[in-house]
């Protein structure tokens, strides 16, 4: 399938080193400030009672220790900073069969699906992480917002976070 691969919230690259495994042939882009959430959305977070991270939450991940999990870490493409801002200077024809959404938050998570949508290849899938989380509501929130704005549908998983998953159907 054409397009690469992303993961937006990488954290230590748990999940991140699955997708590196399973797609050997394609870039993977890992979207993460690796320095936590901003302020300014934690705070909208509590505001809206969408959920109540921890300043500290995510802080001071060692990037290297990142990479050093990947399989094929000449694949990789480490983009620091906080989305939607890391985007900038990236190809404009770069699209994506596969991506996975873990930022937890409202605003992340929509502006990631904005972000992501656009670019996904015919065929390919967003996964969003903690959709059904009970922590990170907001979660929900952006997802069915999203969906309903843009007609799409999705469908729930039944692991611990309750994920779901977006395809792009092959045709309109």
């Amino acid at each position: 399938m054409k397009g690469e691969v992303a993961e937006f919230g990488v954290a230590t690259g748990n999940f991140a080193r699955f997708i590196n495994t399973f797609f050997p042939n394609k870039k993977l882009y890992l979207f993460d400030s690796f320095d936590g959430f901003k302020k300014d959305e934690i705070d909208a977070e509590r505001a809206n009672n969408l959920s109540s991270p921890e300043y500290s939450f995510y802080k001071n991940i060692d990037v290297n220790k990142v990479l050093s999990r990947m399989k094929y870490q000449d694949n990789c493409v480490i983009r620091k900073g906080y989305f939607p801002e890391t985007t900038k200077g990236l190809p404009e024809d770069l699209t994506f069969c596969f991506v996975s959404l873990d930022c937890d938050l409202y605003q992340s998570m929509l502006d990631g699906l904005n972000y992501f949508y656009p670019r996904l290849n015919a065929g390919g899938y967003i996964m969003v992480h903690d959709y059904s989380s009970k922590y990170y509501r907001g979660v929900k929130k952006a997802l069915q917002e999203f969906s309903k704005a843009n007609s799409l549908n999705y469908v729930v998983l039944p692991d611990n976070t309750g994920s779901a998953v977006l395809a792009k159907p092959l045709t309109n």
